[in-house]
């Protein structure tokens, strides 16, 4: 192969490494977006520390959060392609081109109603006025949902928006009959509204569930049946005071369909060793759970699940993975530029030899001038060939071709001075 050829193979292999390493820097590197929607004080305290853990730890992977009005808004810019993940609710919207990480937590629905009360199951709401507190207007549509599972028309119960710490009083002037709540049992809203009933009446309030709570969730596939555990609003005398089962609606980590497995895998194992750094100092990290991968009403991504079932690749797997498939195409390269220096160096060999034919023709009519000149002609043609060979642009098998050639045009010429010394 000509130098030229051996210099331009070089360098294609060369720019080829360095493509391939700038769209892995590029592909590693970029910010992975997430769309975050409003998720109450402490859901948005957990978000933070959450952030502040997975940052510390050096990787490959960074994350930009995008913050968005609701949870609709940021299904829509996962489908979009505006964000790469979302964190949404999902009585809501659930990304038609997602798919699950993780379940960041579940909001159990409940009633607050004073000890005592009459109250004891939603059935019993006919008529009477609920206090409803500050949250998404999709919370209504809920407690809508549930009446017409009992049977209720949803305007058959009153309602009334009121903050957490206004519940107590209003209950206290039996101004509402209970308050009813989608969210956790634990710091927020729903323990600001527990103290403050029970401040008011001085007794703590009683927790009403929804007995029918897996059967409402077989019919409606946004829901799901939880239970709020014993003790959940702690206190002197923990409320409640046995596990209350109820309907869920889980707030839910969803990566684009498109993201690579080991990416989506890389971003669930980070979350969850930051769950574990940070639940001794932020209980609210119990609620990060692992989804169904088993039977789940949403797909879950298949990086995640290969995190969940233990079947991650380590990092060296992947870089192994990646060096083969490097070499692979190192190796695709360079039989391609062998390939282009073999189409050329056949046409220029076959033109040598050519050469050869046409000089050994001549060398058999030369009188003995001419043969004279064609004798020199061939000394510089070896040569040439000599220096040919020293400067590697001559092809191994090509030097015992050019060998014999050479050899039998110094034949040749040998035999036409014999013929012109006879004739002579």
């Amino acid at each position: 192969m000509p130098r030229i050829w051996k210099i331009l193979a070089v360098l294609l292999a060369i720019a080829s490494c360095m493509a391939l390493a700038y769209i892995a820097v590029r592909a590693w590197s970029a910010p992975v977006r997430v769309a975050v929607p409003p998720v109450g004080e402490a859901g948005q305290k957990l978000l933070q520390d959450l952030g502040r853990e997975i940052g510390s730890e050096t990787s490959w992977i960074t994350l930009q959060r995008v913050p968005v009005q609701d949870s609709l808004e940021a299904a829509r810019a996962l489908d979009s392609g505006a964000a790469s993940v979302a964190l949404v609710r999902s009585d809501i919207a659930l990304p038609a081109r997602g798919q699950t990480l993780a379940n960041f937590r579940t909001d159990r629905v409940f009633l607050l109603a004073p000890a005592g009360s009459p109250l004891e199951s939603f059935q019993n709401l006919k008529g009477r006025t609920v206090a409803i507190l500050p949250g998404p207007p999709e919370d209504a549509a809920i407690l809508d949902r549930v009446l017409r599972f009992y049977g209720l028309a949803p305007e058959s119960v009153m309602r009334t928006p009121m903050e957490a710490g206004e519940v107590g009083p209003a209950i206290a002037q039996r101004k509402i009959a209970a308050v009813f709540v989608v969210g956790t049992p634990g710091p927020g809203r729903a323990a600001d509204a527990f103290a403050s009933i029970a401040r008011a009446t001085k007794k703590p309030p009683d927790v009403i569930g929804i007995d029918e709570a897996e059967a409402l969730a077989k019919q409606d596939g946004r829901f799901e049946d939880s239970e709020i555990p014993q003790g959940s609003f702690g206190g002197a005398t923990p409320r409640p005071e046995e596990a209350v089962t109820t309907l869920g609606v889980t707030w839910r980590l969803i990566a684009s369909q498109s993201m690579s497995n080991m990416l989506a895998g890389e971003m669930t194992r980070r979350l969850f060793q930051a769950k574990a750094r940070i639940l001794a100092t932020n209980s609210a990290a119990i609620s990060i759970e692992a989804p169904d991968t088993d039977a789940p009403s949403y797909p879950v991504h298949p990086g995640a699940r290969a995190y969940f079932d233990g079947e991650q690749p380590s990092l060296f797997d992947r870089f192994e993975s990646m060096f083969w498939i490097g070499s692979a195409l190192l190796g695709l390269l360079g039989s391609g530029a062998t390939w282009l220096a073999s189409r050329m160096r056949p046409a220029d060999s076959a033109d040598k030899l050519r050469r050869v034919a046409t000089f050994i023709s001549a060398v058999r009519v030369a009188d003995a001038a001419e043969l004279e000149r064609l004798d020199d002609e061939l000394d510089a043609v070896v040569e040439r060939l000599v220096n040919e060979h020293r400067a590697g642009e001559m092809q191994p098998e090509d030097v015992a071709l050019y060998a014999l050639a050479v050899d039998n045009a110094r034949l040749a010429i040998t035999r036409r001075r014999a013929a012109l010394a006879r004739e002579g």
